[in-house]
């Protein structure tokens, strides 16, 4: 039988997991402090695209991916939504006979 052997790489949850750690255990501000000038180097040096530096064209182009994306996304979350309900909800007993059909209960008129 072979031998699997396993990766000596973490698993990316397991480097957010260990990230978010060491925030907790630093000081919270000196963090945010850092991730901002991060923030600020990258988009100095253009390597993040902002919207406000495309132009008319481009914004309307990626605005509409945007609504695009969140319209899947909504629809995908209402799906699953819904089939949660049909899995959780049992099925209805008056289905077997319509309302019409079935005999009247009480005095006779």
């Amino acid at each position: 039988m072979a031998k699997i052997k396993k990766s000596d790489k973490k698993t990316r949850a397991e480097i957010q997991r260990a990230y978010r750690e060491r925030l907790k255990a630093k000081n919270l501000d000196e963090a945010r402090k850092k991730e901002r000038d991060r923030w600020h180097k990258r988009r100095g040096l253009k390597t993040v695209v902002v919207i406000e530096d495309l132009c008319e064209r481009d914004k309307r182009g990626l605005r509409r991916k945007w609504r695009l994306k969140k319209a899947e996304y909504r629809s995908r979350n209402r799906q699953q939504q819904q089939d949660a309900v049909e899995t959780e909800t049992p099925p209805s007993s008056v289905e077997s006979a319509p309302f019409a059909e079935r005999p009247s209960r009480g005095r006779k008129r």
